[in-house]
């Protein structure tokens, strides 16, 4: 369980990374159709990686969510893009191998996106192999929350779009509650870290109530967390 402290050390310094945090909560004009609409790039289909995914196609519902294999895809995608998975310091989950952090930052160098977020836990090293491409990576040094996780990287990418301030309340004031659920023991956290067996993530599934349901080209996939 995350401690008071841990919680409210994570939940600063996401507020802190965002930039253009002040402007956007000043703006009082409607833009909402500014708004950038992400990619998502799926790496499992585990509880963690569906709320994850589920929380950031509630904050963008134009976002697409495509799979780690579609590599032309996501190199050529333009905008934003959030990777979504399992991680540890030694890499990503994916089909039961790890993808090295090396072969993240590689796709990351071919790619025409200027703006990528990792949402996997100790990610750091991501953020070192990426230095000489110029482009703007976030990432979590630490075990995150999955939905913890999406609000702050939701969050950092409409502060940078400067959509109408009222869409960045509203991911904060989702993000604030979430805290408060996690500090009170209100639900069990989502940690995307790899190392949960089988039978804690079956535990996992029957103990939380919460459904979160995810839209692909081939239609709609729900998961009970």
């Amino acid at each position: 369980m995350l401690s008071p402290k841990h919680m409210t050390s994570l939940f600063f310094i996401g507020i802190l990374v965002m930039p253009g945090f002040a402007p956007v909560l000043t703006d009082t004009f409607e833009i909402s159709n500014t708004v950038v609409s992400p990619l998502v790039v799926q790496f499992g289909d585990f509880v963690e990686e569906m709320a994850a995914i589920a929380e950031l196609r509630s904050n963008f519902p134009r976002a697409r969510v495509v799979d780690f294999s579609a590599y032309d895809r996501i190199v050529s995608f333009k905008r934003p893009i959030i990777y979504v998975g399992h991680s540890s310091d030694q890499g990503i989950q994916y089909n039961g191998m790890t993808v090295t952090w090396d072969g993240l930052a590689d796709m990351i160098h071919h790619s025409k996106s200027n703006s990528h977020c990792i949402l996997g836990c100790e990610s750091l090293k991501i953020i070192e192999l990426t230095k000489s491409t110029g482009k703007n990576v976030f990432s979590f040094g630490q075990k995150i929350d999955a939905l913890i996780g999406a609000m702050v990287i939701s969050g950092r990418i409409v502060a940078q779009s400067r959509p109408s301030h009222t869409i960045f309340q509203k991911i904060i004031q989702k993000l604030v509650v979430r805290f408060q659920d996690l500090q009170y023991s209100n639900v069990i956290p989502l940690f995307l870290y790899p190392t949960e067996s089988e039978y804690q993530l079956a535990v996992k599934r029957e103990t939380l109530s919460s459904q979160y349901c995810v839209s692909h080209w081939w239609g709609k996939t729900c998961v009970t967390t």
